[in-house]
């Protein structure tokens, strides 16, 4: 570094200060060279946002149809639409730290939806085993959309 730069002249940033000396070893650290490695060091900061914003829905029946004497049909259907973004900001993007690839700006959008089906064939509490009050089997299939 050049001791006469205006940065170590008075009314300079490193006034008074010894200017980098590069001739040390990483393991002995040089004492006057900490006030120029203070200024010079930098501290990037990455800034990521995402937000997701769901609506759910569901509609069922506590009967859809009876199969008498022995049993009832329920169903369930739910959905969810969600809408989802990401943005991610790099204090690197422009390349200008030393050691550091310059990185750029990403963001994107997804508008996933979720949608599940459950039909269920319950048995009456007369149709079962004397162990059980009642009996019920349930099915399910799940279809979700990027």
């Amino acid at each position: 570094m050049n001791q006469a730069d205006p940065i170590f002249q008075s009314g300079g940033v490193l006034a008074g200060q010894t200017a980098f000396n590069p001739f040390g070893d990483f393991r002995v650290p040089i004492p006057s060279n900490q006030a120029t490695v203070d200024f010079a060091r930098v501290h990037p900061k990455d800034e990521d946002i995402s937000k997701i914003a769901t609506v759910d829905g569901t509609v069922y029946t506590t009967s859809l149809f009876e199969l008498p004497p022995v049993a009832s049909v329920r169903i369930r259907w739910s959905v969810s639409p969600r809408n989802a973004e990401g943005d991610s900001r790099s204090a690197k993007r422009g390349g200008d730290i030393v050691g550091n690839s310059p990185v750029p700006p990403a963001n994107g959008e997804e508008d996933p939806t979720l949608s599940t089906l459950k039909p269920s064939f319950h048995l009456q509490p007369e149709q079962c085993d004397s162990r059980f009050y009642s009996l019920e089997f349930t099915g399910g299939a799940r279809f979700e959309s990027s």
